[in-house]
């Protein structure tokens, strides 16, 4: 929704009411510091919703089939992927957690009480599902070639002694991006209907050395009948449908800015990615931006894994210490995007069908998986939410201001700080619909809004300001 100018109705000769904010989003470069100040400066854990800032969504604890936690992971760094389970109809899903200590397992849907440790060679970057003979297989990527499941059972190896990055079944083949010494952009592909047949040959499997003028392959995608390769600066495009000697490769687009590892998502028949600086949608033929600016966030974060539900981008970033993890919302509908913070999330993967459908994570605090949900998280206690926008003036740069009082209707108690000459003035704002007494004076202000409450939403406010001794 977009809000519309609003005019100042004067209440006397001194005083006037604005609108703090229509809460309409993030995106600091829209903010001129005037009221109503419609796009944060800084928020987490609140997001936007029809003109009102509303609590997010929180994360608790995934659960079995019987109602127990889906405790035993091990806390430590690692990789987080999901595949199907349709065999004898069940429906399930498999998880998989790849770290360093080796491969941990479950089904999702299951009373299976532990996760099943499994020797693995690295940690897998990318994962995979193909039906094969009636069965499900759950490939993964590996420094020592790529390991499969089958039925959510023993995990054995093919295409050994090559270190494998990015897999992705396409046109009933798997493709795979090889890093080799000597051919450091080779995509390789197994037979078709085949995918535990890599030996090369034109009837059966082969690679394709990719053109290295667009940089280094950091993901692959499909749209369709086609291959979709992302590499550091450009976009390829693979026909590979029908017989290997059918293969035609194209370059499609370049990329004013390096894409980044980890950082596509399929969204229906489009993909989303991620350069440097933003967040970019992908037809097949062009590309688009988001408003959203990613140079905010990766300077001091990485981003782990983008997936899509629902019209929705999750991107899950990190950092080492794992205190700045988020997991960042982008709404395609509204085009706004909101934080999440203060969980720890490591990593995300996608669970659908069966008795649910939706995002589960590996946080850091806690042994167990958990999923997002819209109940009120059992996971932590209490979350911080912060909504803030900096440096208004009211387009009166020079003038001394003061504010005099707050009309507001929230549906929990939570917090408003002003901040103004290098003072901090903080009021408590009670469940409901009233006004406060503010009596703050300055040329500039800083309002934020604070709660930790699992449920708010806050409408939007109306200031009474004048202008000092005018």
């Amino acid at each position: 929704m977009i809000a519309k100018k609003e005019k100042i109705k004067p209440i006397n000769s001194k005083y006037t009411y604005k609108t703090l904010s229509f809460f309409l989003g993030n995106d600091c470069d829209k903010n001129k510091g005037e009221m109503p100040s419609n796009y944060a400066s800084e928020s987490k854990n609140f997001k936007f919703d029809n003109n009102k800032l509303v609590a997010t969504q929180g994360w608790e604890k995934l659960k079995l089939r019987n109602g127990n936690d889906m405790e035993g992971l091990e806390n430590v760094s690692g990789r987080l992927f999901s595949s199907k389970l349709v065999y004898n109809e069940r429906n399930n899903t498999l998880l998989l957690y790849s770290h360093n200590k080796g491969l941990d397992m479950r089904c999702c849907r299951d009373t299976q009480e532990n996760w099943i440790r499994m020797k693995y060679n690295g940690i897998a970057e990318s994962c995979c599902y193909y039906r094969y003979k009636d069965k499900d297989y759950a490939f993964l990527s590996s420094p020592m070639g790529m390991y499969y499941i089958v039925d959510g059972g023993s995990l054995s190896l093919v295409l050994t002694q090559k270190h494998i990055k990015k897999i992705l079944s396409v046109n009933e083949r798997i493709f795979a991006v090889v890093k080799e010494p000597n051919k450091p952009n080779s995509l390789w592909f197994s037979d078709m209907f085949n995918p535990l047949e890599w030996d090369v040959s034109l009837g059966g499997g082969g690679y394709i050395d990719v053109d290295f003028s667009y940089g280094e392959i950091r993901e692959i995608e499909s749209i369709g009948d086609y291959l979709y390769i992302f590499c550091d600066f450009g976009i390829c495009r693979l026909t590979c449908f029908a017989a290997q000697e059918n293969f035609e490769l194209k370059k499609v687009c370049s990329l004013p800015y390096k894409m980044q590892n980890n950082g596509i998502g399929k969204v229906k028949e489009k993909i989303v990615f991620a350069t440097q600086k933003q967040l970019c949608i992908f037809d097949g033929s062009s590309y688009w931006k988001l408003n959203i600016l990613l140079e905010k966030y990766t300077k001091d974060n990485y981003i782990k894994k983008m997936l899509a539900l629902d019209d929705k981008i999750y991107i899950c970033m990190c950092n080492d210490d794992h205190s700045k993890n988020m997991v960042i919302v982008y709404d395609l509908a509204s085009k706004s995007y909101f934080e999440m913070t203060g969980w720890q999330i490591e990593d995300i993967a996608l669970v659908e069908g069966g008795m649910w459908s939706g995002i589960v994570g590996k946080s850091w605090l806690c042994n167990t998986l958990v999923r997002l949900s819209d109940d009120t998280p059992n996971f932590i206690t209490q979350v911080e939410r912060e909504w803030c926008v900096r440096d208004i003036d009211m387009g009166l740069y020079d003038t001394e201001k003061i504010i005099k009082e707050i009309e507001y209707k929230v549906t929990s108690d939570c917090e408003m700080v002003i901040e103004s000459n290098n003072q901090e003035y903080n009021f408590r704002l009670l469940s409901g619909e009233n006004k406060i007494k503010v009596n703050v004076s300055g040329k500039k202000f800083c309002f934020k809004i604070l709660s930790n409450m699992p449920k708010v939403e806050i409408c939007p406010m109306r200031v009474k300001i004048g202008v000092k001794n005018g």
